[in-house]
């Protein structure tokens, strides 16, 4: 599955309802027109066998609760391929990380 978060959902993927888990499965996700990460986890969930790419922050970004990244490939980003900020932890297992930036994994303690 191919997901376009300008064109097909114009963001309405990173606005994630409190008291929610997010859960992404074997899914492509290119964000190359918008200006914020491809994926804004803020509730806690799992990011399992998906690529994100070409995102013009982030291509994950977690904050607040802990989120599981596993089997998943997460490339030229112009910002980190995974940030974890503002209370956020993550398990990451099996990913692979290249051609970003801001480097592989950034973690921002604050």
């Amino acid at each position: 599955m191919v997901i376009s978060i300008w064109r097909i959902f114009r963001f309405d993927l990173v606005a994630q309802p409190p008291n929610t888990q997010l859960e992404l499965v074997n899914c492509r996700i290119v964000s190359e027109m918008s200006t914020c990460p491809s994926i804004v986890i803020d509730g806690g969930g799992l990011v399992r066998k998906c690529q994100v790419s070409k995102a013009p922050g982030a291509g994950i970004l977690v904050r607040g609760q802990e989120v599981v990244i596993e089997d998943t490939q997460v490339f030229e980003t112009k910002g980190a391929a995974i940030e974890i900020r503002e209370g956020g932890s993550a398990i990451i297992e099996r990913c692979e990380t290249y051609s970003s930036r801001q480097g592989s994994i950034v973690m921002k303690l604050e």
